[in-house]
């Protein structure tokens, strides 16, 4: 296998275009961002129309129990039962058997993931 040798002048060419190369994609993420933020709102909020329901849905993991997310989101464990209860019905997630009365809600999704699923027609709006 032969070495090759590169000049201080190739060297500074291939580190400028480098750093050209690295704006460019940094500029193009930015821009990529910006354009699914609307997508994103736009579907996550078909599906989740408050912040409350938002953390609600991101805090179901299935551990805690509807007090405890509630007090999370600052909301009465029933409106959060009546959530979780609506959001097995769509797929979002399912009702998870615990020791004593009631179920719990794990989430199927993140909320990322849930907006993509809103898109693909995987999860129906209301």
């Amino acid at each position: 296998m032969s070495e090759t040798t590169l000049s201080l002048e190739e060297k500074v060419k291939l580190v400028e275009g480098l750093e050209e190369l690295r704006q460019l994609t940094e500029k193009t993420v930015l821009l990529l961002r910006l354009l699914a933020h609307a997508k994103y709102e736009k579907a996550i909020s078909q599906v989740l129309p408050s912040e409350e329901q938002r953390v609600v849905y991101a805090h179901s993991d299935g551990a805690r129990s509807s007090r405890r997310v509630g007090e999370t989101a600052g909301l009465p464990h029933t409106k959060v039962s009546r959530w979780w209860r609506e959001w097995a019905e769509k797929g979002m997630g399912d009702r998870v058997s615990v020791r004593g009365p009631g179920k719990r809600f794990m989430a199927k999704y993140t909320l990322l993931a849930l907006a993509v699923a809103v898109l693909e027609g995987q999860v129906k709006p209301d």
